[in-house]
């Protein structure tokens, strides 16, 4: 082999290894996205993710962010949602530190659960037991409230269950890279979080 040939070929070598080189670096960052993707939606559904105020602001509606953290029967309709959520992740786009993943959730329909409500709600609120409940609420404002308080009981209890219909929605999840470290960007991704919460993006 003379030197001219050799010269090719080295040169040849070295472009190879730097593809290689270059599509492990892409494989191990779309692995690592992917990875990150799955724990911050993984520790979303058990709670962990976020604490206090911070949960609802997450939710879509914005007439739920200034809720306090204490009012259980939301906090428990989220949970019961999450709870029965799964996912899978789709293609992966990364540009420089920034990066995006389909994400296809699957989730009960909210709306399902709303419409089966809307009855046994009426018909708890003219049942002796219900009117008792909402004569000894002081003004129209109370009484609204325990029954908004009752039906998300009902829901986070009928959520739970398996007759429920899901619903399948597909976002992007987006993520930034700092010092190395993929992170998923929350207020990026409203779209992923409705989906998450089992709302219509």
């Amino acid at each position: 082999m003379d030197g001219a040939t050799t010269g090719r070929f080295g040169r040849l070598l070295a472009l190879l290894l730097a593809l290689v080189l270059s599509a492990c670096g892409c494989s191990d960052q779309e692995a690592a996205v992917r990875a990150t993707t799955a724990e911050a939606i993984d520790a979303l559904a058990a709670g962990e993710a976020f604490t206090s105020n911070d949960f609802y602001p997450l939710l879509p509606d914005e007439r739920l962010s200034g809720l306090s953290a204490t009012h259980e029967p939301v906090y428990k309709v989220c949970a019961t949602a999450l709870e029965r959520m799964s996912y899978e992740l789709g293609e992966v786009v990364i540009e420089g530190n920034t990066a995006t993943v389909e994400v296809t959730v699957t989730c009960p329909d909210l709306y399902v659960a709303l419409e089966r409500a809307q009855g046994d709600v009426a018909a708890y609120a003219s049942s002796p037991e219900g009117l008792r409940e909402i004569e000894v609420r002081e003004d129209v404002n109370q009484r609204a409230r325990y029954l908004c308080d009752w039906l998300l009981v009902y829901l986070s209890e009928h959520l739970a269950d398996g007759d429920i219909e899901t619903r399948s929605f597909t976002a992007p999840a987006h993520l930034t890279r700092s010092v190395g470290s993929w992170q998923l960007d929350y207020a990026e991704s409203p779209e992923l979080l409705a989906a998450l919460f089992c709302v219509e993006p």
